[in-house]
């Protein structure tokens, strides 16, 4: 597979230096689906990998397969975790950058940043012997310096408590990257189940707002080709275009559909 790289501080892309190109990446969310699935993705030409921890079941030999597929295709990995207390163990794995679910107030956005970054930002907990330092080949005073500028933190703002507090939220150091989550924005909003509605739609339009004007990077689903050239001209260059177990039922109830017509 050819790619065109974007150099990081690792020299390798990342999901700091994606959206600095100002052109979309196009991402698969990785679910419930396995690493046969996350090859084909990889081998197609996504951008990124945003996997769930979330709404799976946890398994860590899947997860650092995921890792390691992305990184041989030069992929970049957000992990949506299901515990902060996963964070640590995640990173220093080598994935890329975590999504913590639901941010609510600007003290768990606070407490996010602390176990993402490295001092003087945060006060991720630190390691020698970890793979993201190729277990110990790498010297710390390598890695430590530069880790802060590639390690992503992205939250997710779904509910009208996140909404209300958006602004703090936003204003705290070490958040790179915000998302929404329009399913949990519906039921908070009082519309449970319908993402579509106008009061979601004008969420997410505040969220992309305050987070472009604020220099933030933006993470948010586009189902298609129009929606994600209307995100681009926002300021959204981070745009999630697949979610396997979703994509793959489609395009079997499609065959299906079609031999039986």
């Amino acid at each position: 597979m050819v790619r065109t790289k974007n150099e990081g501080p690792f020299g390798r892309n990342n999901l700091l230096t994606l959206p600095l190109q100002k052109k979309t990446s196009l991402g698969v969310y990785i679910g419930d689906t396995g690493e046969a699935v996350a090859e084909m993705a990889a081998y197609a030409g996504f951008d990124y990998m945003r996997i769930d921890l979330e709404h799976t079941f946890a398994d860590a030999a899947k997860l650092q397969n995921l890792i390691r597929i992305a990184e041989a295709a030069d992929i970049p990995t957000l992990v949506r975790v299901a515990r902060m207390d996963d964070v640590t163990a995640i990173l220093d794995f080598g994935a890329s950058g975590v999504l913590v679910p639901d941010i609510s107030t600007a003290a768990q956005a606070r407490e996010a940043v602390r176990r993402t970054k490295f001092a003087p930002i945060g006060e991720r907990g630190m390691t020698n012997i970890g793979r993201v330092v190729r277990y110990s080949r790498t010297p710390l005073s390598e890695y430590f310096p530069r880790a802060n500028e590639e390690t992503a933190l992205c939250v997710q703002i779904e509910s009208q408590e996140g909404l209300d507090n958006l602004d703090e939220i936003l204003a705290v150091p070490g958040v790179d990257i915000v998302t929404t989550g329009r399913q949990d924005l519906s039921q908070s909003l009082g519309v449970p189940g319908q993402s579509a509605h106008p009061l979601v739609d004008a969420a997410e339009e505040t969220v992309i707002r305050k987070a472009v004007e604020r220099g933030l990077q933006v993470m948010i689903t586009a189902g298609t080709p129009e929606r994600m050239r209307e995100l681009n001209a926002k300021g959204v260059y981070l745009n999630t275009i697949c979610f396997d177990v979703q994509f793959i039922t489609e395009r079997f109830a499609e065959l299906v559909n079609t031999y039986r017509r």
